[in-house]
């Protein structure tokens, strides 16, 4: 929307009656709102939902969208203040439970996550995203019967979900179903037949249990639709070795150390630009990821930590900032910055 067009807004705003306009007004800042933020201006976008729930002081749906944008840009404590806001003003918004669970789940508050999830499929029992999100939340808390229920309630609303298969199959898999695991992988497989990372899980399920030659067949087929997927490389290589073909093994790790190290550019690079737009959890993602592979990388640590601390979560944020430290001490004083000022 044009600069005219806001003041037009403004102008009516101020010279109408009270009533009807208002909702008009409030409505034309929430569209405004919305235009912005998907333009990527996020700040310019919170100011447009503020004058919509100024307008207009029930308007939920501005807070909740507020509370969205503000998570956005690393401003998690408000965007907390604003989603219980949006509650207060609407309790039976199942989207808003939804993104405070969600947002104490990236938190670790997993516990509270479930309650907020529970909340909003009481109000939206058909909202699968809840579903989904909750049997993360439940896998970490080590509850997989439950968790194992609301994956099969994702797969009822979303039947080509292959994630939602692959979940289900690893859970039946902690729980000793080892035959129905194995089944709901090829069903994974028959919906996505060029879906790499399936056949990648299956491969590793077979290791597990044993079935190492009949593994690299489904690591060979995960490479075949992701060339460049560096951990079917080395599991397949670590199945070779176990069945003693010592030189198939080494050439399968030499093309893991050469596509990990492209990968992991790769990935640190991303949560530097996940970080840089404010998508703080995602790029914590990108950063553990980087240090699962390369573990004396000083600069992933000092991201992590920066990434951490934005989350509120400071004393991890403290334990990443002394491991870089620790490879790498030109983060002294940067790191001493960051917990002195923020």
């Amino acid at each position: 929307m044009t600069i005219l067009k806001k003041l037009a807004i403004f102008f009516v705003l101020t010279l109408s009656y009270q009533g009807q306009v208002f909702a008009d007004t409030a409505d034309d800042y929430m569209n405004l709102g919305k235009s912005l933020e998907q333009s990527g201006r996020l700040r310019e976008a919170i100011d447009a939902y503020d004058a919509a729930i100024k307008a207009k002081p029930d308007y939920s749906e501005a807070y909740y969208f507020k509370a969205v944008a503000l998570w956005y840009i690393a401003k998690h404590d408000e965007a907390m203040t604003t989603i219980d806001q949006t509650i207060q003003v609407k309790p039976d918004f199942a989207m808003a439970h939804y993104f405070k669970g969600y947002m104490l789940q990236v938190s670790g508050r997993n516990e509270e996550a479930v309650a907020e999830f529970d909340l909003s499929l009481k109000y939206d029992p058909n909202y699968f995203y809840s579903y989904s999100n909750k049997g993360q939340t439940l896998m970490f808390l080590n509850r997989e019967q439950e968790a194992l229920e609301c994956y099969e309630q994702v797969i009822k609303f979303q039947p080509d979900n292959v994630d939602a298969y692959l979940y289900k199959a690893e859970i039946l898999l902690k729980l000793g179903k080892t035959q129905e695991s194995l089944a709901v992988f090829d069903e994974a497989i028959k919906i996505k037949p060029d879906y790499y990372y399936s056949y990648f899980v299956k491969g590793e399920t077979l290791v597990k249990l044993g079935k190492a030659q009949e593994s690299i067949e489904y690591f060979d087929i995960s490479i075949k639709y992701q060339p460049d997927f560096s951990n079917a490389y080395d599991a397949k290589s670590k199945a070779l070795a176990s069945l003693g073909k010592r030189q198939e093994a080494l050439a399968a790790n030499d093309l893991a150390k050469k596509y990990t190290d492209d990968f992991i550019v790769n990935s640190y690079n991303t949560g530097i630009a996940l970080y840089q737009s404010g998508r703080m959890d995602e790029a914590l993602m990108n950063f553990n990821f980087v240090l699962k592979s390369k573990p004396c990388f000083a600069d992933a640590y000092y991201a992590k930590g920066t990434a951490l601390w934005n989350l509120g979560r400071k004393p991890e944020a403290k334990e990443a900032f002394e491991e870089a430290i620790k490879l790498n001490p030109k983060f002294t004083e940067n790191v001493k910055e960051i917990i002195n000022t923020k």
